[in-house]
């Protein structure tokens, strides 16, 4: 009788796992992996943004530089 509470416990248990705490699990391990790989390598993030944010001011430059100097 014993072994047949224990089953349902133990089944009861897994079944939380797998529809509740599983997914918090693979969550929170999603969450650390995302700060540990900015921690590690943000300063390429940080590289990779001031390249961009420069091409976009460069672009808007150009830009402007042509709307102001157009023949009439």
């Amino acid at each position: 009788m014993a072994l047949i509470g224990f089953t349902i416990i133990i089944g009861w248990l897994v079944y939380k796992f797998f529809t509740k705490w599983l997914w918090w699990c693979i969550g929170f391990g999603i969450l650390v992996n995302v700060i540990v790989w900015f921690e590690a390598y943000g300063w390429i993030v940080f590289i990779i943004g001031c390249f961009a944010l420069a091409i976009v001011l460069f672009a808007l430059a150009i830009r402007n530089y042509r709307v102001q100097h157009q023949s009439k």
